[in-house]
């Protein structure tokens, strides 16, 4: 949003998984806090077998700008295929994956990512875990916010 594009799609996939129920969430919720909301830019492609046909036919047809991937290697799919179509990133479309993997890092151009910080959240769940294992009473469950980060790079800003 901060590099004016305007028609940001989601791609998104198992929406049966609640880290990607949130993921789709905070994709809303930034969006309509700009006023930029389209949920005709939602894409759910669920078929990873299919997943560079249904891709190729998103790009082909939709005016967007930039796409918020959930996960790295759907990214780097989404890559290759504007690409194949002659499609400049980030020039004329920037893409943001999801998880701070090596692939993310390797592949060409290097994957902007949101890193959701895995190591913090491991380290949080087995102290959660040994504690609830060492309680002699019942403890409720409870929530944690981990706060994530963007890591720029060649997939949405363009290097000097």
């Amino acid at each position: 949003m901060k590099q004016n594009c305007k028609r940001i799609a989601l791609f998104t996939t198992h929406l049966s998984l609640n880290v990607i129920q949130e993921r789709q969430a905070g994709y809303i919720s930034a969006l309509k806090k700009s006023n930029s909301y389209n949920d005709s830019l939602i894409f759910k492609i669920e078929n990873l077998k299919d997943a560079e046909d249904t891709i190729r036919s998103i790009l082909i047809k939709s005016e967007i700008d930039a796409i918020f991937v959930v996960d790295e290697l759907m990214a780097a799919k989404t890559i290759k295929i504007a690409r194949q179509l002659n499609i400049e990133i980030p020039e004329n479309l920037k893409v943001i994956g999801c998880g701070d993997g090596e692939l993310s890092r390797e592949f060409y151009p290097s994957i902007s990512s949101v890193d959701f910080h895995a190591e913090n959240i491991g380290k949080i769940a087995v102290t959660n875990l040994i504690n609830r294992i060492k309680s002699k009473s019942q403890i409720d469950f409870k929530s944690t916010v981990v706060e994530s980060s963007l890591i720029q790079r060649n997939s949405s800003f363009a290097s000097d």
